[in-house]
């Protein structure tokens, strides 16, 4: 949908003398254009013509029309039915993700899962992230293509120097006429361990027997 294709129709001349058409001729529905017509308007016994028909669908959907072609001396040209039908790529992206947690230093990865719900290829043009700083690099880059009813993926890395809390937009161009643009909001957090002590401010035993073992409850938690 949106790029416009072009058919030559044939038209033959089966009777006994020369056929004499009358253009202009005309289109009777929407989608259809007459680019061409007959470069020869006489076309002898048996001989041949042709005109070049233009469709460009504006919508996904089927599309029906005819062509009316007129000649001189009375002579009826039948009408010439007409069909084609829109399709188009439908990029679907989820609006936000996740990553979840990493260690200060270490390299998380990721990945945004792109998803064609058209009928026709999906052509994504770039990707690009909006942030502050560089924390998120991609290691997507440049054009590629989506196949009707499959899925690609975006993917990326995620790393911090120190503890944080870090946010930033991926944005994806493509050649989906509905939202040629979509952007998808990332999310990912960085840490350190954590460990806690849990007992009693001293550490009591009780009695023990001489010789004896005493075991006393410590807990650490991480």
């Amino acid at each position: 949908m949106g790029t416009p294709e072009q058919l030559s129709y044939t038209i033959t001349n089966s009777g006994d003398d020369t056929l004499f058409l009358s253009p202009p001729s005309s289109i009777l529905g929407a989608g259809f254009t007459i680019v061409s017509e007959p470069a020869n308007t006489s076309i002898p016994p048996n001989g041949t013509g042709s005109i070049v028909i233009g469709f460009l669908p504006t919508s996904r959907q089927a599309f029906t029309g005819s062509l009316q072609m007129k000649a001189q001396y009375n002579v009826t040209v039948p009408l010439i039915s007409l069909s084609g039908t829109g399709i188009a790529p439908i990029l679907a992206v989820p609006s936000q993700v996740d990553l979840g947690a990493a260690l200060v230093g270490a390299v998380l990865p990721g990945s945004v899962q792109i998803t064609n719900n058209g009928d026709d290829t999906l052509h994504v043009s770039s990707v690009s992230f909006t942030q502050q700083g560089t924390k998120f690099t991609l290691s997507t880059t440049g054009a590629f293509t989506v196949l009707p009813g499959t899925t690609g993926a975006v993917n990326f890395n995620y790393t911090s120097s120190t503890e944080s809390t870090d946010n930033a937009l991926l944005t994806i161009n493509s050649d989906d006429l509905n939202s040629a643009t979509k952007s998808v909001s990332i999310t990912a957090r960085s840490g350190l361990p954590r460990m806690s002590v849990t007992t009693k401010d001293t550490i009591n035993f009780g009695s023990v027997r001489i010789g004896a073992t005493g075991i006393a409850p410590l807990t650490i938690k991480k």
